[in-house]
């Protein structure tokens, strides 16, 4: 949210009572290596194209014709999963009310660094590491499912700043909106979601990569004590119990950000009045911990 004060979690009774940001680049190559120390195997390039369940497992068909028998599968292939679609999930929401473009470029003219607002919202242009340009861009209007192209950041450029700065190279594009779902199981039989598969929500308050990894943590070592029948498979179903009610809490965490990034005059004074609360102790606590994911805690009954 675009308040005025800063949302300090210092005072936390934690280990780690900062804010760590971490661009997703060096968040992958951290994952990926220590998957690697897993010696797990790993089939990449690889798309999952749908499946088949039975008493027993799974049948999953892959993209190069070949097929993997498992005992689960677990869906975590974004929001437009094609592991929850082809096991027939709901996935009800919000439909989206903006849009935004994002892209990694290299750049002919030095940029307006720094954030720019207008009626449309904020935008912003950021020098990455390697002296590259990250773009990121309100849409005039909800933009199209489709890939967006260096040509449409030129446009959006030149539609804010007046120029495109004579963009070219770019490293990736893409597009982003405030589209807010979740689905209505997180798990079918012998088929469990976790991730954006499960939950979709704007990246605003950057909590998006939290509530993943705590999906996968809460599932992980139920998935492994029900494999080494350890523990009975109705352990599966307290994943829903426990995560369902978390991933609500944020969506609904987002949509308040989005509101109150509304670019209107009484939008900015209910912000402002916000910012106030803020500065009292409890209320900062209450949506610190929030935002950070310090506040999740499951009901484990009797």
């Amino acid at each position: 949210m675009r308040f005025q004060v800063s949302l300090d979690i210092s005072d936390f009774p934690t280990r780690h009572n900062y804010v760590l940001g971490l661009r997703q680049n060096h968040i992958e190559r951290i994952l990926a290596g220590w998957v690697e120390e897993l010696a797990v195997p790993i089939h990449r390039e690889r798309e999952v194209t749908g499946f088949v369940q039975d008493d027993t497992g799974v049948d999953v068909a892959l993209s190069d014709g070949t097929s993997l028998r498992a005992e689960y599968l677990v869906g975590c292939d974004g929001g437009r999963s094609v592991i929850r679609k082809a096991a027939g999930i709901e996935f009800p929401g919000w439909d989206p009310t903006t849009s935004w473009l994002i892209a990694e470029v290299d750049w002919s003219e030095e940029p307006a660094w720094g954030f720019r607002h207008d009626a449309r919202g904020t935008h912003a242009i950021a020098k990455l590491e390697d002296g590259r340009a990250g773009v990121v861009l309100v849409e005039q209007q909800v933009g199209s499912p489709s890939q967006p192209t260096l040509h449409d950041i030129r446009e959006a450029l030149i539609a804010v700043y007046g120029t495109d700065y004579g963009i070219h190279s770019p490293t990736w594009i893409s597009r982003f909106t405030d589209m807010t779902r979740q689905a209505a199981a997180y798990r079918h039989k012998r088929v469990l979601l976790a991730g954006d598969a499960a939950h979709v929500h704007p990246p605003v308050g950057g909590q998006g990569l939290n509530i993943g990894v705590q999906d996968a943590v809460n599932l992980g070592w139920k998935l492994a004590q029900v494999v080494r029948r350890t523990s009975p498979e109705s352990l599966l179903d307290t994943y829903h119990n426990e995560r369902h009610p978390v991933a609500a809490r944020v969506l609904r965490n987002t949509m308040a950000h989005m509101a109150l990034r509304r670019p209107d005059d009484r939008t900015k004074a209910l912000n402002d009045y916000i910012s106030e609360l803020l500065i009292m102790d409890e209320p900062r606590r209450r949506l610190a911990a929030e935002m950070s994911g310090l506040d999740v805690h499951y009901d484990l009954g009797p």
